[in-house]
């Protein structure tokens, strides 16, 4: 759970920095689309270690709130570019 934990938030954000070097505004947007769903991921995993008591109940509050920010910059970054 914590090594794909951590691979999901390190995709987010290497899929931000690699749309960013992409030409098109289409393959940023596949790209931003990434980070998205990988940001979701990290949404669920905390989510999950908080059900099997891997992270206190104040510990899933506070980065699912932090994740939570994170996806919705996406969103509105996602829909200032179409």
């Amino acid at each position: 759970l914590q090594s794909q934990l951590r691979r999901a938030a390190v995709s987010a954000s290497t899929n931000i920095v690699e749309g960013c070097a992409r030409e098109s505004l289409g393959d940023y947007l596949r790209f931003l689309d990434i980070a998205f769903s990988s940001t979701r991921e990290v949404i669920y995993l905390v989510s999950l270690a908080g059900r099997l008591s891997y992270l206190s109940e104040t510990e899933s509050r506070s980065v699912t709130k932090l994740a939570d920010r994170v996806a919705g910059a996406l969103l509105s970054l996602r829909r200032s570019l179409r």
